[in-house]
């Protein structure tokens, strides 16, 4: 995981609480470990281990949870499945020295139209 800097804002943030007792922490978490464009692998058990060690708690439904409230993007691009963090690059935590990300971006959807006009 990253070091980063957070705004303490966050902490009184109306849309994140509404994602219940774990929006925040494992919001928090998530931004550390996001790579300079704000992207991980969408793998649940490894964010758990990582976020969450010592709780029983079901990650993916939490995770659909901040989903839904637009802090994060789920998708898949050729098998990889990536979480973006939304408005990351407006968060101002990216360090300088921090490697591009090697994760996909998200197909735009005149790309994904073409795609399923072409498997038919």
């Amino acid at each position: 995981m990253k070091k980063r800097n957070f705004n303490p804002e966050l902490f009184s943030d109306d849309k994140l609480a509404e994602c219940g007792p774990f929006g925040l922490p494992l919001y928090l978490g998530l931004l550390c470990q996001a790579d300079s464009d704000g992207k991980l692998e969408d793998r649940p058990a490894k964010i758990k281990v990582k976020v969450f060690p010592y709780f029983d708690l079901d990650i993916n439904l939490e995770l659909s949870k901040l989903a839904s409230c637009g802090f994060i993007d789920r998708y898949e691009v050729d098998g990889v499945k990536v979480i973006k963090i939304t408005n990351f690059e407006n968060l101002g935590i990216t360090y300088n020295n921090e490697k591009a990300s090697g994760l996909p971006d998200k197909p735009a959807i005149d790309q994904l139209v073409s795609s399923y006009i072409e498997a038919d």
